[in-house]
């Protein structure tokens, strides 16, 4: 698994650093907990997967020539060098569990895995049609989503066939704002699948995605 962003990337130390424990957060003031809009690892993550895998973190600068390398298996760090990349950062995840065969056996098919994945894609790309996103699954194109409106990604992911079916919804009040779409009742479906409840902000404005 790999996921590739083109931001603003981390400095040789922060990325050597991303990978210890308790030391990823980029929080300064505790009153920054209020306006987090990153999609960024959380607390331990990376540490935790180079603990059960095979690692390579790539990562630029965007103002720098070169940037930094840095491979890793089972906690170990194998090496770390300057290195020719695009800035942003890449992470990239090979042989997982490779070392705990144990938790390997808990690892469902193929199929079932990518699943969890797409539902994941799908999970974070719906609420930010701002950001282009595109996903890959053994060499091919599963989904290409261009900068959008919400509508419009609510389509590109589930189908244009989709467009027909959407009422827009919007409420504001002094609690909570609430925006986003509903599907029309004889397009609704018995199971709880294609239902989002999105919060976007810490400050209770809240976008909501609803498909039934």
């Amino acid at each position: 698994m790999q996921v590739i962003d083109n931001g603003i990337g981390m400095s040789e130390t922060d990325a050597r650093m991303s990978f210890e424990r308790h030391a990823t957060s980029k929080l300064s003031t505790a009153e920054e907990l209020f306006t987090i809009k990153t999609k960024g690892f959380r607390g331990e993550a990376l540490a935790s997967i180079a603990a059960v895998a095979q690692v390579e973190l790539k990562t630029r600068l965007h103002d720098k020539e070169t940037g930094t390398e840095i491979i890793i298996e089972g906690s170990e760090v194998v090496s770390q060098q300057l290195c020719a990349t695009p800035h942003g950062t890449s992470v990239a995840i090979k042989n997982l569990f490779y070392n705990v065969p144990a938790r390997r056996n808990f690892l469902k098919s193929t199929a079932v895995e990518f699943r969890h994945i797409l539902e994941e894609f799908q999970r974070v790309a719906l609420p930010h049609p701002e950001i282009a996103f595109t996903l890959h699954h053994n060499g091919l194109e599963i989904f290409n989503l261009p900068i959008s409106n919400l509508r419009q990604r609510i389509c590109a992911v589930f189908g244009s066939n989709y467009n027909e079916r959407l009422v827009p919804v919007e409420e504001n009040t002094t609690v909570v704002n609430i925006t986003g779409f509903v599907g029309k009742p004889e397009f609704a479906k018995k199971v709880r699948g294609e239902q989002y409840f999105l919060s976007i902000t810490a400050t209770y404005a809240m976008d909501t995605l609803i498909m039934l």
